[in-house]
């Protein structure tokens, strides 16, 4: 099986645009968070807060969500890359046997897993800026920034899980086709 080259041009085209899209997201967040930081605290705590925490939780959730893109739709080109035999040296092939004997750096080697942390950090910010305020909301909020930055860290270690998913989906074609699956 084999997926139309323009088919593939688009899913790799969508993987850099959710990329773009983050680092986009990231830049506006840093300066919101450097002007939110500035806000006189005890006149205008509650806005402050509530803002705080709608910049942090509004960007990390979209990261989120275009990093399970980037991986998703990575995890399915490698899939199909599976399927090619032949002598042509393909990138992804050659990633994929290249990360098997090698394994990036644990949080470099991945921008989604930098961007995580940093949203971790502002999460742990968030709390420091505004536990004397109101302790239990702030806690609250602030762990669920934390846990969204958590989960945006975890997304590369499933691409894996992707992987296969993507695997069986091509294998239900090809099984729908009546044709050979050459895995």
């Amino acid at each position: 099986m084999e997926i139309h080259n323009k088919d593939r041009d688009k899913v790799i085209a969508e993987i850099s645009e959710c990329q773009a899209r983050i680092l986009q997201t990231l830049v506006p967040t840093i300066i919101a968070v450097g002007l939110i930081s500035i806000a006189d605290r005890e006149k205008f705590a509650l806005i402050t807060s509530v803002t705080a925490f709608s910049v942090l939780f509004g960007t990390s959730l979209y990261v989120a969500s275009l990093s399970y893109k980037i991986f998703r739709n990575s995890s399915f080109i490698r899939a199909l890359t599976d399927l090619t035999t032949s002598d042509t040296v393909y990138w992804e092939e050659a990633l994929s046997k290249f990360n098997k004997n090698q394994s990036p750096p644990t949080i470099i080697g991945y921008e989604t897993k930098t961007v995580a942390i940093v949203y971790l950090v502002f999460a742990i910010t968030y709390i420091y800026m505004f536990y004397e305020l109101a302790p239990l909301i702030t806690c609250v909020l602030g762990s669920v920034l934390a846990i969204v930055a958590l989960k945006i860290l975890f997304i590369p270690n499933s691409a894996d899980k992707y992987h296969k998913k993507w695997k069986e989906v091509i294998d239900s074609y090809n099984d729908q086709s009546g044709k050979v699956n050459k895995t």
